[in-house]
């Protein structure tokens, strides 16, 4: 009977993982509006290299890599969830002010690389690798590593 299991088990394992469909490369046009907005407000100045939308059986994604190296994470609804600038800096102009406030207050110093954003926080990595995140108030729930 333990045999039937696991085998009923991988087999839905593997049903499972074949519905996932490959990455796409789309264009600019084929992201969702809010999406081309974002890139065009805070990323103007930045030439896209290629997009890919990653399509599961249930969550849609749409990655845009900058000629930079940068990239920018986008849901289905065009919402953007994380932001990597490993080679520049995340524009001002898109962090929240009060996380902005605060990084610019206690660390002069540096800069913000990476933003990830969930409906529960925020996740900012400084350029020194230094991580802060913030509960949905901008409060800081605690520092990572």
């Amino acid at each position: 009977m333990k045999r039937v299991l696991i085998v009923a088990a991988l087999f839905s394992v593997f049903t499972f993982q074949s519905c996932k469909k490959p990455d796409s490369l789309v264009d600019l046009s084929q992201l969702p509006t809010v999406s081309q907005e974002v890139i065009a407000t805070h990323f103007g100045d930045y030439e896209v290299s290629h997009i890919l939308k990653d399509a599961d059986l249930f969550i849609v994604t749409y990655t845009a890599t900058f000629t930079t190296g940068d990239d920018i994470e986008f849901n289905k609804k065009g919402e953007w969830e994380d932001i990597n600038c490993e080679y520049t800096r995340v524009p001002e102009s898109i962090i929240p002010a009060e996380i902005l406030v605060y990084v610019s207050d206690k660390f002069p110093n540096n800069y913000i690389v990476k933003i990830e954003k969930d409906r529960s926080k925020y996740e900012v990595t400084l350029d020194s690798d230094f991580q802060i995140i913030f509960g949905s108030n901008y409060n800081v729930v605690r520092y990572g590593d």
